[in-house]
């Protein structure tokens, strides 16, 4: 008796992006390595801002 969940395809990863195309959509795997990279920056640099707006939250609360 096998498990057929281990046969299955994995679930399609969530974006924050309201046009991800989904894994099984990319030509090759060049583009979606493209895309993965995109994504990748994109997400850094809202990290990037999120921590320069923390810090100068933290910045005017002690001063």
């Amino acid at each position: 008796m096998t498990d057929d969940s281990q046969h299955q395809k994995p679930k399609q990863i969530r974006s924050t992006q309201k046009d991800f195309t989904g894994l099984d959509s990319y030509a090759s795997p060049e583009d979606e390595l493209a895309y993965y990279k995109s994504e990748y920056g994109r997400l850094k640099a809202i990290i990037a801002l999120q921590k320069q707006k923390i810090r100068k939250f933290v910045a005017a609360k002690r001063g």
